[in-house]
């Protein structure tokens, strides 16, 4: 009885509480290395998200109970706000993980004019790293190097990992975002895969529309997708509605020499691809996949989850497109631990 009480597992709170002290207290013990996690817990949080609740073993927490170094009564009678005696015990406070982390962040941006950013992600308690890419920039072995040239900060190397999903996501959608690269694509159709009975195109950098119609399918609007997007039949086939062939040559014009992307852009692909054939449209590049991007993926990717993010636009083809130009925006925008450093006037774009 007595082993199985040593073995089992507590929450940091619950091991505050068996010392009788303050929480802060007990992370001290943790960050001096006087007591680790035994395991780790994967708690849900919400629908996409999880956190990793570390656990330690009650034995080692009625350990630190016994340590003569530590005087326990004085600490808790030490009043909140006031500098805990266990910081005397273990020398002071050493610099954090996330401390020593965002320190090489900027030192390294600032040294290499390029802007570097990182997440902590809870689940597995690791960082990642990226880095803008430039000609001549540095690589993935200069940044190990300069990493393990800092001994405080190498001792975390397992716990770094080094061009994370996260961060081609980044870098996808700000290569998106330059002049004249991208467009956006929003389709809405008369059924799950049926004809296309709206659609949407605006500039990827400028948010600014360079079509927006409605587009007569030939076919009725099932009561599924009019439940989803609103549109009836009765609008569709209204005078100067365009039909499908019509409103194909104007997306080939908006859409020259520009990467299209699309919120899930092999079912953009696919109703594009079929509403040609349909109407003997054989010849196309939109229908070759090279001149298509997804965002769903990378938008994914970047919030370090594994589930399909859904869109939430308004489930008309403008509205859509420009949410799916937010997503981008949100993802180019500075990362919560993001060091950039000065430009340097001889590259070109680059300030």
């Amino acid at each position: 009885d007595e082993q199985l009480r040593a073995d089992r597992l507590v929450t940091a709170d619950n091991a505050a509480a068996i010392l009788d002290t303050d929480r802060r207290h007990f992370d001290i013990c943790v960050e001096a290395g006087w007591i680790s996690p035994t395991a780790h817990h994967n708690m849900q949080i919400s629908r996409y998200r999880s956190v990793s609740v570390p656990l330690y073993r009650r034995g080692d927490v009625d350990a630190l109970l016994q340590r003569p170094d530590l005087n326990w009564h004085q600490v808790r009678e030490t009043p909140k706000g006031t500098r805990s005696p266990l910081l005397d015990v273990a020398g002071g406070r050493a610099p954090t993980r996330a401390t020593l982390i965002r320190a090489f962040l900027r030192d390294f941006g600032t040294e290499h004019c390029i802007g570097v950013w990182a997440w902590w992600v809870p689940g597995p308690d690791v960082w990642e790293i990226d880095w803008e890419r430039l000609d001549g920039g540095p690589a993935q072995p200069e940044v190990l190097t300069a990493i393990q040239a800092r001994p405080a900060l190498a001792r975390y190397l397992p716990d770094i990992r080094l061009h994370p999903a996260a961060g081609a996501a980044v870098r996808f959608a700000r290569a998106m975002l330059e002049p004249g690269r991208a467009v956006i694509l929003d389709t809405e159709t008369t059924d799950l895969h049926g004809a296309i009975c709206e659609i949407a195109v605006i500039d990827a950098c400028t948010g600014r529309t360079l079509l927006d119609t409605l587009v007569n399918p030939g076919t009725p609007i099932q009561p599924g997708a009019q439940m989803i997007h609103g549109l009836r039949d009765s609008d569709v086939t209204a005078d100067g509605v365009p039909d499908w062939p019509t409103a194909y040559r104007r997306l080939l014009r908006v859409t020259r020499n520009r990467t299209v992307r699309a919120y899930s852009a092999d079912y953009g692909l696919g109703v594009i691809t079929h509403d040609c054939h349909r109407h003997g449209i054989r010849r196309t590049r939109l229908a070759d996949p090279q001149h298509w991007a997804d965002v769903m993926l990378p938008r994914s990717d970047h919030a370090h989850t594994r589930h399909r993010l859904p869109n939430d636009g308004g489930h008309r083809a403008l509205d859509d497109a420009t949410q799916t130009r937010r997503h981008l925006l949100r993802m180019t925008a500075p990362c919560p631990h993001e060091s950039a450093g000065k430009p340097k006037p001889n590259r070109r774009g680059r300030g």
